[in-house]
């Protein structure tokens, strides 16, 4: 397996890990980066539909869709 990063900027980091701390108490064990990435951009309509939970300012909503969509993109022409 080959491991990468990505780089965001700390406001987008601060709001992946909230997001990630809502999903993991909603499944009830703790999950790594992937699976819950990879658990989000598979089935996004049932956890972007909850996350109001996340209780996100507009900016911070708007740069986690466009940091997915952007992913999701660039991920697809990787495949």
């Amino acid at each position: 397996m080959r491991i990468t990063t990505i780089s965001v900027k700390s406001s987008t980091k601060r709001v992946m890990e909230k997001a990630k701390k809502v999903y993991e108490m909603r499944v009830k064990k703790r999950v790594s980066w992937d699976e819950f990435l990879l658990s989000l951009l598979s089935s996004h309509k049932t956890v972007i539909k909850d996350i109001d939970i996340l209780e996100l300012n507009e900016s911070e909503a708007e740069l986690l869709k466009n940091l997915l969509r952007r992913g999701r993109e660039s991920w697809r022409e990787r495949v």
